[in-house]
């Protein structure tokens, strides 16, 4: 069971954490025709928007009400009901997530407060659903804005009282903030041999996986999910949630919709996938298809054959508490020891780490960690891969962002193929990191015998 420890410096060295706001907007970009309004200055949508295009690699649709220092001091509720009215009327998107900001927060904004008095004035729009998102800067990280926006989508968009399902072959799925756009296809494709149909909620799949969309670019996003598909979240037979973070919104979902949920606060490990395939197998009634199967033994095959470097290696890793414990559960599988394990926040996800402690702080506190267990691979994000360069050990990258190496944003590391391929490529870059050949042996008695 890992200790949980805070770094009590003074401030902050090499931030790690991004912000709360990133992820909210992160969850509204995994809607179809959405579009995310950041109530705050130009400079917190330009920061989120840069961000998430140098991750991404692709246009990042987003506005902002443009506070400034007049409206910070008298009021910018104003600013709000306008830019609403605005981006209604010229954008027309399908449903808008209105997330505050640092700034607007310490304004003191009623954001709820302010929404009604917008569909006072504006009528005209009251068929669209306007999703106001608290997410001040100041507290918390990516997963917790994250987890906050995808609670008051589901407050928005499903419906009380409304049963069905059961015999249905839709499953709802609450995705949480380590999986990627990749990972998303590979829910989707897992969920279609089973003849099922998965309705994400983000689902970055659709409109974040780097495709070339023939109708051009777009300002609000696309491919993602439908908002009009929550209306029906009551007709599913079941509903995945993946991810610890994402088990209040569950709670909530539930209750709402009535339908019984199967939890996962990871699926990067073959127990955690073996029963999610043996989940989907018992709701749809169909055996587990032969593909399936034999994409299992390769990932035994790769679990024999990586154990040989990453059993026993020390590794170091920084992120979210939900990414950590993914990435915990793939390194406990093969053998890999974790003496360094740096996060952005408190969970109970890391009762059952399989290491010592977890350091809530910087990446500061990381280089002193991994320099302390001896660590000979590092994963994190672009931030980690300069910490690893600096201190000559190679890296794997993964989480947000990653700025500096191609496709790592679409990667998927759930399901038996991902998971192997991930494995294949940690040992890889241990293997790297070693000193290449065999040192030639000389006995402790050649000393002695022939002096």
């Amino acid at each position: 069971m890992a200790k949980v420890t805070f770094s009590n410096k003074a401030l902050v060295v090499r931030p790690l954490k991004a912000s709360p706001p990133m992820g909210a907007v992160l969850v509204v970009l995994g809607l179809d025709r959405a579009l995310p309004l950041l109530h705050g200055s130009q400079g917190c949508s330009a920061f989120t928007k840069v961000y998430f295009t140098r991750h991404f690699r692709e246009p990042i649709a987003m506005q902002t009400t443009a506070m400034d220092q007049v409206t910070t001091v008298m009021g910018a509720d104003a600013n709000l009901i306008e830019a609403l009215d605005t981006v209604l009327s010229k954008l027309h998107p399908e449903v808008v997530g209105v997330i505050t900001t640092g700034l607007s927060e310490t304004e003191g904004v009623d954001l709820q407060r302010v929404l009604r008095e917008f569909r006072t004035a504006h009528p005209q729009w009251r068929q669209v659903p306007v999703v106001g998102v608290n997410a001040p800067d100041y507290g918390g990280s990516l997963e917790t804005g994250y987890a906050a926006a995808v609670e008051a989508l589901v407050t928005a968009l499903v419906p009380e009282g409304r049963r069905g399902g059961g015999a249905s072959r839709r499953l709802n799925v609450l995705a949480g903030p380590s999986l990627t756009p990749g990972d998303a296809l590979v829910l989707h494709e897992v969920a279609e041999q089973f003849e099922l149909q998965a309705c994400l909620l983000p689902d970055l799949g659709g409109g974040l996986d780097g495709h070339l969309s023939p109708d051009g670019f777009s300002p609000l996003s696309g491919g993602g999910s439908r908002v009009a598909a929550w209306a029906n979240a009551a007709e599913a037979a079941l509903t995945l949630v993946v991810g610890r973070s994402l088990y209040k919104a569950a709670d909530l979902l539930r209750e709402r919709s009535g339908v019984a949920d199967c939890r996962f606060e990871a699926l990067t490990s073959l127990t955690a996938w073996d029963t999610l395939v043996m989940t989907l197998s018992r709701v749809s009634g169909r055996a587990v298809p032969q593909r399936l199967r034999r994409q299992r033994e390769q990932y035994l095959d790769a679990l024999l054959d990586s154990h040989f470097l990453l059993s026993g290696t020390p590794v170091a890793l920084a992120g979210d508490p939900d990414w950590v414990k993914g990435i915990c559960d793939l390194l406990g599988e093969v053998g890999a020891v974790p003496v360094a394990v740096v996060s952005t926040g408190n969970s109970p996800v890391f009762t059952g780490l399989p290491c010592e402690q977890v350091v809530v702080g910087d990446l500061q506190d990381l280089q002193r960690l991994a320099g302390q267990g001896g660590a000979e691979v590092l994963i994190g994000n672009s931030h980690v891969a300069d910490l690893a360069a600096e201190m000559g050990l190679p890296v794997m990258r993964a989480g947000y962002p990653v700025h500096d190496a191609l496709g790592v944003f679409r990667r998927a590391w759930i399901g038996y193929p991902a998971m192997g391929e991930a494995l294949f490529e940690l040992a890889n870059r241990v293997h790297q990191g070693r000193p290449r050949g065999v040192a030639p042996h000389v006995s402790a008695l050649s000393a002695t015998a022939f002096a």
